[in-house]
């Protein structure tokens, strides 16, 4: 066994394995009744299940929507970085045209816009990161005050 690695006891691998079960069968459209039938179990434990199951997969979905989100906005700055690198040394360029020179000055005030858009959000942009971020948060505040019947039951 590797350091790090968890080992999962027998009772964990069967509650896995029911909760697959569970969700095979709900998403093809069986209630919740048929599925406690199918599987031998009381509806309630099969509520509880699927309660588990959503809360597993709108945590796995927030994370990677933030870190998916966070790493593409990262690249993104990464290659403006280069970008504007390379449009500052056309600008000091003298050998360059003065049409050329103005241009890059022109682009780099373009992407320094763009950029501050990206941070702050403005009206034109598509890139608004806090924006996005704030969002997701604001998701997960309303869905914690979200009334509940039940300790298991979601209730929409």
């Amino acid at each position: 066994m590797s350091e790090g690695e968890v080992v999962k006891s027998e009772p964990d691998i069967e509650l896995e394995s029911r909760r697959a079960k569970v969700i095979s069968l709900y998403s093809k459209g069986q209630s919740q009744a048929e599925i406690a039938a199918k599987l031998g179990v009381n509806q309630s434990t099969v509520s509880r299940d699927l309660y588990e199951i959503r809360k597993q997969s709108r945590k796995t979905v927030e994370e990677h929507v933030v870190k998916d989100a966070l790493f593409e906005y990262y690249r993104w700055a990464a290659a403006v970085d280069e970008v504007t690198k390379k449009a500052w040394e056309i600008a000091e360029d003298e050998k360059a045209s003065q049409k050329s020179r103005i241009e890059a000055l022109a682009f780099l005030m373009s992407c320094y816009n763009k950029r501050l858009e990206a941070m702050v959000g403005g009206p034109a942009s598509g890139y608004d990161a806090q924006h996005h971020v704030e969002d997701i948060w604001a998701h997960r505040r309303v869905y914690m005050k979200k009334k509940y019947r039940g300790p298991y039951v979601y209730k929409e």
